[in-house]
């Protein structure tokens, strides 16, 4: 079981994060903070909803960007030490109805006005820290 953090600065610091956000075309995107990466605070706010959202994903496997293209994502990876969030991956497969709802279902769920699949990169505003 992973653990429980109450407080988005316990859990984050050095630690990967994975959080999601949505295009204009409704596409969805994972996000990896590769530890650093900055999060925007309205991610910060619900990180827990993140993290168990992020359950759906088995995290174990050796080609993990693979792994959630084949479940519908974009995939965008921080890059050591400066950024941007550099696209990865684009979807394999079509994502589930059940994972995309509960995506969906986050509070606050960033939506980029870009369309994912022209993009190579996004820039991501440090967030305020709780």
């Amino acid at each position: 079981m992973p653990a429980t953090y109450q407080d988005f600065n316990e859990r984050f610091p050095g630690l990967e994060f994975d959080w999601f956000a949505a295009d204009t075309e409704g596409n969805i995107a994972l996000f990896s903070t590769a530890g650093f990466g900055p999060v925007p605070v309205e991610v910060q706010s619900h990180f827990q909803d993140y993290d168990r959202v992020a359950a759906h994903i088995d995290w174990r496997v050796l080609e993990i960007w693979q792994e959630c293209a084949k479940h519908g994502l974009f995939v965008f990876d921080w890059q050591h030490w400066k950024g941007p969030y550099l696209k990865m991956e684009q979807p394999l497969g079509e994502m589930e109805a059940a994972f995309k709802q509960q995506i969906l279902q986050i509070p606050n769920l960033i939506v980029f006005d870009v369309i994912f699949d022209e993009v190579e990169s996004i820039e991501v505003a440090e967030g305020e820290k709780s």
